[in-house]
């Protein structure tokens, strides 16, 4: 199987398709591929955001390292969060790997971070793909892991708590290290609201015809 299958299956919702997928030979490199597909299409809208913020080119590709790396972190959050949720609620104990691919699966709408980079539209079309991501993730329990409807919504919404407890709590410093850590790579603290970037530089263009 290949990723360009997957993804046809994906937007197709090919089920038969997408099972196969789970049994793969090559399942761990496709939900690789898919992971890195949607840490690419970030990276894209990213690039965006420090064009806008005048990032130096040495800076500005560490800054996309950086954010790389944070992205692997929050995806293999999501996995554990999940699994817990599933052991913990219907004593799941299957393995891992399900888990694994059923969450890089979820992970395809992100494909499409890129539009992240349009003005004015970026921050509502990101907050829909996280949606999106958020649906799949209960339909893919649903429908390749056996779990009842409720019991999926339950399990998708304690895993994304737990996500938010171990930011607050154990990831705390680790989110305080990425944003220093982020700063000092870029050489600044970084704007990422793209329309306050527009507005700023369109003020700043005004005055300097004013003089």
């Amino acid at each position: 199987m290949t990723l360009f299958n997957v993804i046809y299956a994906f937007l197709n919702w090919n089920v038969e398709a997408l099972r196969v997928f789970f049994v793969a030979p090559n399942a761990r490199l496709l939900t690789l591929q898919i992971v890195l597909l949607a840490v690419l299409s970030a990276a894209v809208g990213q690039s965006i955001v420090l064009f806008a913020n005048q990032i130096r080119p040495r800076r500005f590709i560490f800054s996309l390292l950086l954010s790389t790396v944070v992205f692997l972190v929050g995806y293999l959050a999501w996995v554990l969060s999940l699994w817990l949720a599933l052991r913990l609620f219907f004593n799941y104990a299957d393995s891992l790997d399900a888990i694994l691919y059923g969450v890089g699966l979820s992970y395809l709408p992100l494909m499409f971070g890129f539009l992240a980079l349009l003005p004015y539209l970026g921050n509502p079309i990101t907050a829909l793909l996280y949606l999106w991501t958020f649906l799949t993730l209960i339909r893919m329990q649903i429908v390749f892991l056996g779990i009842p409807d409720w019991g999926a919504l339950l399990c998708a919404a304690t895993g994304g708590v737990l996500v938010l407890v171990m930011r607050a709590t154990i990831g705390r410093p680790v989110l305080w290290l990425h944003g220093w850590l982020q700063s000092k790579v870029a050489g600044r603290r970084l704007q990422f609201d793209l329309d306050t970037l527009y507005r700023a530089r369109r003020q700043r263009t005004g005055r300097y015809r004013d003089r």
